[in-house]
């Protein structure tokens, strides 16, 4: 059953000012969330929704989303600028130098199977210098589509890219993860290069660290110097944390988007890591 899990509010947001505000949406397998700033990224509201997981996917994109429409008002209203990301997890690189338009779904469907009731769209990563190739309902995207006509639609994963840039070194290796929905997505940097990208099915702790692990092994990470930058469901002494601490010496959270700004009445509730990939949206263009 649906619920609204989470609402983070400052009593400056209006719904009559919603022209000149800001909205990204992260749909995700299991959750539904949006953050909305104002002309000054300044964040106003935030809201989660979960209690929507299914094993049918499609239903979940389609039906589903509608439900939470009619749940909250706030989101039919007219927003300046809305920017709508997709966590599935059939997404891939694809360098500019071998990519071709006219073959990416096949690119695609190395990586994962796709629907005939998927639709491929593309995003532009100008730093990797490649294209990131990812599959969206069709259904979901065209209720969405009549919902925000001049949405920009891209994948999280391109969102978490840019801004996992910001906080590279450019004297170490750095590891970034994100948790959301059970998917674990995994980025390894060498200063500003990406090494390896890559998301997983994560549904335990076991699962976690086989993953993470698993990229040490293949680059010879050492254990002992590696820092590991963490967002998303991974909670401080958790589950999660405290498998990984038996492994990995350094795990630190990531910092929040430079450029978002916090009300004092909500940003205890909101600067943090938890929502990092919602707030990174806001950084493709």
């Amino acid at each position: 059953m649906i619920k609204l899990e989470t609402t983070i509010a400052d009593e400056a947001f209006s719904s009559k000012r919603t022209h000149q505000y800001k909205l990204s949406i992260l749909v995700g397998i299991d959750s539904f969330c949006y953050l909305v700033l104002n002309q000054e990224n300044k964040s106003l509201l935030f809201k989660q929704f979960s209690g929507i997981s299914t094993p049918d996917f499609s239903r979940l994109q389609g039906e589903q989303i509608h439900d939470i429409f009619n749940m909250d008002k706030l989101l039919k209203l007219d927003y300046g600028e809305v920017k709508l990301a997709f966590s599935d997890r059939k997404q891939v690189f694809v360098p500019n130098r071998i990519y071709n338009p006219a073959h990416k779904a096949t690119y695609l469907k190395h990586v994962a199977t796709t629907r005939a009731s998927d639709q491929i769209y593309t995003n532009d990563i100008t730093p990797l210098h490649a294209q990131n190739v990812f599959s969206v309902d069709h259904a979901t995207l065209n209720f969405l589509q009549q919902m925000f006509p001049d949405m920009q639609c891209l994948h999280v994963s391109s969102a978490l890219y840019l801004s996992f840039l910001e906080q590279t070194d450019a004297n170490e290796s750095r590891l970034f993860l994100c948790l959301r929905d059970n998917s674990l997505y995994l980025f390894l940097f060498q200063g500003r290069e990406l090494i390896f990208s890559n998301n997983f099915h994560c549904q335990s702790s076991s699962d976690f660290i086989y993953y993470v692990m698993l990229v040490f092994n293949q680059f010879n990470l050492d254990v002992q110097r590696q820092v590991v930058l963490v967002s998303g469901n991974f909670v401080e002494n958790g589950e999660y944390h405290k498998a990984l601490s038996q492994y990995v010496q350094y795990i630190y959270p990531v910092d929040k988007p430079n450029f978002i700004r916090f009300a004092e009445s909500i940003e205890s509730r909101l600067n943090n890591h938890a929502y990092f990939d919602v707030m990174s949206i806001f950084m493709y263009h």
